[in-house]
């Protein structure tokens, strides 16, 4: 009597061997390309991620960035930023209004890049709990080579009203299944 060899009667684990070969495979060369965005900072859904240009970010682009230190553990701690990799918060994905080269001024009123004020840009003073939120002080900046100044779409949106310019951006973000911000 015939009998079929062990090995062969397992097809889906011989299948499942060789799907997870070949994501470790992929997974080795190819970086992840997309990211999820919860937060009202900006719409909330998947976007696209692509390397940064040699050139650096443009003003106009969405990107993947870490705050700096104090400011990604403050957001972490006070729970508006998860758990990641940026000191222990995660990344902040955000517009760049502002790169290398530019004049950004902070003030009560808001952010003004070139003497351009940003629509409601304006820093607020308290969070939604109705805490004091830190920030750098209002005066007059240029953004340093490799530097970014980011804003989101929310007015509530913690970005560089508060920590400053990045030092870089990770990722360019483009939206591709996104829900777009309330009004």
């Amino acid at each position: 009597m015939y009998s079929t060899p062990p090995a062969l009667r397992r097809p889906s684990l011989y299948a499942g061997v060789a799907i997870a070969a070949v994501l470790g495979f992929i997974d080795l060369f190819v970086e992840p390309h997309i990211a999820f965005n919860h937060t009202a900072s900006m719409p909330r859904g998947f976007y696209w991620l692509s390397s940064v240009p040699v050139t650096g970010a443009r003003s106009g682009d969405i990107v993947i960035a870490c705050p700096p230190p104090a400011f990604a553990i403050y957001g972490r701690t006070h729970e508006f930023l998860d758990i990641g990799p940026c000191d222990g918060a995660t990344t902040v994905i955000k517009h760049v209004v502002a790169m290398a080269g530019d004049r950004v001024h902070l003030g009560a009123t808001g952010v003004r890049v070139n003497g351009h004020l940003i629509p409601n840009s304006a820093p607020l003073r308290r969070d939604a709990r109705g805490a004091l939120v830190p920030h750098i002080a209002h005066a007059a900046y240029v953004v340093r080579d490799h530097q970014v100044w980011l804003i989101g779409d929310d007015m509530r949106s913690f970005d560089s009203r508060y920590f400053g310019a990045v030092d870089r951006a990770l990722n360019i973000a483009q939206p591709f299944l996104t829900i777009p911000s309330p009004s």
